[in-house]
């Protein structure tokens, strides 16, 4: 079983959601991206976890040329 579950990065004083955006115009994996936070586990033969790491949500439509800029989401 996998559980993941992504919500915004945290301020790191108020705890208030703190929302960031990578923005790569010229990106070959995506344009733009919104940044998170991220608990993962995993249990089956193998059992590991792990909390607050680095996430990213994007969306981007690729073809044989790379990422489709006019595709929508």
């Amino acid at each position: 079983m996998i559980d993941l579950a992504i919500e915004p990065i945290r301020n790191p004083v108020t705890g208030r959601p703190h929302r960031a955006r990578i923005v790569l115009p010229e990106g070959f994996e995506f344009r733009e991206a919104e940044m998170g936070s991220a608990d993962f586990s995993v249990r089956s033969l193998l059992e590991y976890a792990h909390k607050g790491r680095y996430a990213s949500l994007w969306y981007a439509a690729y073809g044989p040329q790379g990422i489709i800029a006019d595709a929508v989401a």
